[in-house]
Parts: structure tokens; C-alpha cells; sequence
């Protein structure tokens, strides 16, 4: 009856046509159609997956080669505030035109302009006169970005940052080409900067990319395979679509399915850089003990066997190659109780919310009702789950966070100072209201010394840990599966997904 039912909505919709291996192109899918193709306003894995592969700007993070120059020769430090970059003439628009430094100027003013009020301004707030700017305080010209001649750009900051050039691996910082119409019904006019651009795009069905002829020059390659994109919002249906052939790179395994498919050899485990947390928001702030006792009472050994996690959860989602030897809360239920036993009875007697996405499948449903049954046995504590659609859930955060939620943060750089800064005050994304003053000097310090000084980051961690201002979610893997014929598909710790070695050999699989 499944069979039949995926069958039956196959055919009502007209995704798929033809035999599963027809064509040997790269066939993937996404929850969600984007309702635009504009860097500047889209972001997880619609512009990992998607827009990352359409629009490139100065760098691109390699999983294993790490930081590479691509629409940049080298960016240099002359100063611990001024970089200087020197454009690579190689990199060229999918209509052959060479990328200039007024096409990155472009792609900056667009950012801090109050008009077009994205949050990913965020990536030049360090950029001398970007806040003011995106306040309408001063004009965008006084933005301390200057294209010096058409390959040089130089950068003055406001203090010093060395990770700030991580910011360029991000489509948002990629060059802007003319005044560009970002829209669906645009999209096979749009002139990109990355290896693919768009064939077609069939509404509420699926996105067609073609190679960019002209980034061989950049990344030479004898040829590149076609991309179909599909949009699925069921993580079962597109299980079932890469077991009939219809995908041949499945990007998201629910947690269900885990252990029936660890054992193949299609299946892959990614470790992510990633700060996941069940938080404690503002209301909590009050209530220290009744924190504590949260955080001890859960079997995180339980958990991560019920997540089939390789992280253990009540540990730092942060990569442990950042800061050593996890630093975790421990399953204590004596302790728990303990810090309950001083809390007022009346406040052990609310009925409390847990808030969460409903974005993040069945996986995260499942980890909150296991979590809501933990409180509920060991403490006595009544919890309703509340899920929330994507933009109401974000909606709510940003505008009064809940007692309870569940938050996935994926940094915007591989760093430790990526993960952390989100608890800083004034932080757009610090949902916890998180501040203490030693934090705030440990996270800076780190913008002072060498990216990922473990001993900075282990001691930031531990300050952040000791508040008991959020319960950490363990080191995130992303589960997929990819058939063994297709070679040079790259996912790096952002999940950022990279397609430039991208081939693909006949299939005789299906």
C-alpha cells in the first residue's frame, strides 16, 4: 500500500519520467522550492545545496584541503585590520565575462543597504562604518570596502579578525552580476559565477542545472554531469525515490532508518560544525535549579542510542577537534533531584512548553517526546511539545523566545569562535539571553590569537556549561547515502555542498 500510494502521487504530480538510470546526472532533492534565488536572502540548505554551486566568490572551503583561493589569486593581512585581495582573472561569468572588483562591490552594498534588509549583513559587521550603514545612519559609499582597480579590493575593519576570510566561502559575499532578476520565472536568464547554472525550473516540481562552460577555466574538468533538484518535503518519500533510482544522492537519512542502512556501502556518516542545544529562554533565567535539575535528569547515553548518534548529546555540538576532550553533563538523577527540592512548588507545577521546528523531520519529533517522557518520569515536570511551522517557529524566536526549544545553528565558519558567538549579547540568534562578561572576554580573545585555540575555546565552553543556560545536543553527523558511482561529490563541515569534481559513471545498480 505504501508502494501504491508513492506510485499513485508520482504519477499525479509528473516528477519523475522514464527508466531510473535514463540519464546519469546528479539527482538529489530539498524539502522546501526556494522563493528565490537571491544569495543575499536564502540560506541553509536551499544555499548550501543550490546556490552554493550556482554563485562562487573568493574562496571555497574544502573538506580536506581546507580554505582554497578560487575568485581570489591571494588575500593578504597588511595590517591585523586591512586585507588586500587580488582577483583570479580566470574566474569568469557564465556568459564568459571576467569577474571584476566592482561586480563584488556590488555584492556588498546590497548587503549593509538598508532597503534590502537581510540579516547576512551579519558576515561584513566588522567591516569599518557596515553597522551604521545598515542603519541608514551613513550612505554605502562609506562602507570600508574600496575596489582599488578592477582586481584589487581592500577591506578595513573595525578590529582585528582572523577568521573574517572564512566569511567569503559563503554565496551571500559571492559577485553580483549587473541588476540581476532572482526570481523563478528569471531563473534560465540568471548569469552565475559557480560550476552550474540553470537548464530549467519547473514550479513545485523540480530545478535543471547545466555545467558552466566557462568555470572550466578556473576548475578544469573534461566534463561536468547535469543536476536535477527535486522538492520533496517527505523524508520517507525521498527515501523511497533513491531506492527506485529516481535519486542517486539521498542528502538526509531520517534517524529511523539508520540502523537498516548503516551497514551499506551507499551510506555515509558527515560530522557537522554545527551548535545544537535544547535552550532555555528568558522566562527560565530565574530558575537556576530547576535548570540543573533539567539538564541531570536525562539518560543522554539513551538518547544518543534513540538518535543513533556517533555525538553524545548533553555534550557540545561543537567539533571536538576545536577543544579537545568533550565537556558534558553528566545522567545524575540523585543530583537532579537535589537542585529540584529547591525549587518554589509552584513553579515545579507549571505546565511548560517545548518549542521546535517541525523543519527538522521525524527525528527531532521523536528526540522531543523521549525528552518531554524523561522530565516527566524522573522530575514530575508536565511539558507539552508545541511544533511549529518553519516561519512561525523563527518568528517566535526572534520576537519572544519560549521557556523551552530546540534550536540547530549551523556555523558560517569552521571555527570555534563560529559556535560560540551565538550566545554573545547582541547576537541576532543568542535566543537564551546568554550574558557574562568572562564569556564575552574568552570569545574575544579568540578574535585576537590563532582560529581554534583549543584552550580558549575548552575554557568559553566550560563558563557557558556552568550557567546552565542551554542543554548542548553532542557533535552532529549528517546521515546520507550516494551511490558508488558517483565520484567527487564533496560535503564539508558547514554542509556546504561542492560540486566542482563532481562525475558520474554508468550505473548498473538499478
Amino acid at each position: 500500500m505504501r508502494f501504491l500510494g508513492l506510485l499513485s502521487c508520482l504519477i499525479a504530480h509528473s516528477i519523475f519520467i522514464g527508466p531510473a538510470n535514463a540519464s546519469e546526472s546528479l539527482r538529489f532533492h530539498l524539502i522546501t522550492e526556494p522563493y528565490t534565488l537571491d544569495p543575499a536572502l536564502i540560506r541553509g540548505s536551499t544555499g548550501s545545496y543550490l546556490l552554493g554551486n550556482l554563485f562562487r566568490g573568493l574562496y571555497v572551503l574544502h573538506s580536506e584541503k581546507g580554505l582554497q583561493p578560487l575568485g581570489a589569486k591571494s588575500c593578504k593581512w597588511t595590517t591585523p585590520t586591512k586585507l588586500r585581495c587580488v582577483l583570479n582573472p580566470k574566474h569568469k561569468w557564465s556568459d564568459g565575462t571576467v569577474i571584476q572588483s566592482d561586480h563584488y562591490m556590488k555584492a556588498f552594498y546590497r548587503l549593509v543597504d538598508p532597503k534590502v534588509k537581510t540579516v547576512q549583513w551579519g558576515l561584513l559587521k566588522n567591516v569599518v562604518n557596515a553597522k551604521a550603514i545598515v542603519e541608514g545612519q551613513l550612505p554605502l559609499e562609506k562602507l570600508g570596502i574600496k575596489a582599488i582597480d578592477d582586481k584589487t579590493l581592500d577591506f578595513s575593519l573595525i578590529q582585528p579578525d582572523p577568521e573574517f576570510i572564512y566569511n567569503f566561502i559563503m554565496p551571500a559575499l559571492s559577485p553580483v552580476f549587473g541588476d540581476q532578476d532572482y526570481s523563478p520565472s528569471q531563473a534560465t536568464k540568471l548569469i552565475t559565477s559557480g560550476p552550474y547554472k540553470i537548464k530549467s525550473w519547473k514550479m513545485g516540481s523540480k530545478i535543471e542545472l547545466l555545467p558552466n562552460e566557462f568555470y572550466y577555466e578556473i576548475q578544469p574538468r573534461n566534463s561536468r554531469p547535469p543536476i536535477e533538484i527535486y522538492f520533496i518535503e517527505d523524508d520517507s518519500t525521498a527515501l523511497n525515490l533513491y531506492d527506485l533510482g529516481r535519486l542517486n544522492f539521498l542528502r538526509r537519512v531520517g534517524v529511523s532508518d539508520i540502523p537498516a542502512l548503516k551497514n551499506k556501502d551507499d551510506f555515509i556518516q558527515i560530522p557537522m560544525s554545527r551548535m545544537d542545544f535544547l535552550g532555555f529562554g528568558p522566562e527560565l533565567n530565574p530558575y537556576p535549579n530547576l535548570r540543573k535539575a533539567m539538564a541531570h535528569s536525562l539518560n543522554y547515553e539513551e538518547l544518543k542510542k534513540l538518535y543513533h548518534a556517533l555525538g553524545k548529546p548533553g555534550c557540545p555540538s561543537l567539533l571536538h577537534k576545536y577543544y579537545g576532550n568533550p565537556i558534558c553533563y553528566d545522567y545524575d538523577l540523585k543530583k537532579a533531584k537535589q537542585f529540584l527540592d529547591k525549587v518554589d512548588p509552584k513553579i515545579k507545577a507549571k505546565r511548560w512548553k517545548l518549542f521546535y521546528s517541525k523543519l527538522g523531520g521525524e527525528s527531532i519529533k521523536k528526540g522531543m517526546e523521549w525528552i518531554q517522557s524523561q522530565w516527566k518520569h524522573n522530575l514530575g515536570l508536565t511539558v507539552e511539545l508545541v511544533p511549529s511551522e518553519g516561519a512561525t517557529y523563527f518568528a517566535q524566536l526572534n520576537e519572544n523566545p519560549p521557556a523551552l526549544f530546540r534550536k540547530g545553528i549551523g556555523a558560517d565558519r569552521p571555527t570555534c569562535r563560529a559556535g560560540l558567538e551565538v550566545f554573545l549579547p547582541g547576537h541576532r540568534e543568542n535566543y537564551i539571553n546568554f550574558n557574562n562578561n568572562h564569556y564575552v572576554t574568552l570569545v574575544e580573545k579568540l578574535n585576537e590569537t590563532a582560529a581554534n585555540n583549543k584552550s580558549i575555546c575548552r575554557e568559553a565552553i566550560s563558563v557557558l556549561m556552568n550557567a546552565y543556560a542551554m542543554i548542548p545536543m553532542g557533535e552532529i553527523h549528517f546521515s546520507m547515502r550516494v551511490r558508488k558511482n558517483i565520484k567527487g561529490l564533496e560535503i564539508n563541515e558547514m554542509n556546504q555542498l561542492n560540486l566542482d569534481d563532481l562525475s558520474i559513471a554508468p550505473s548498473t545498480e538499478l
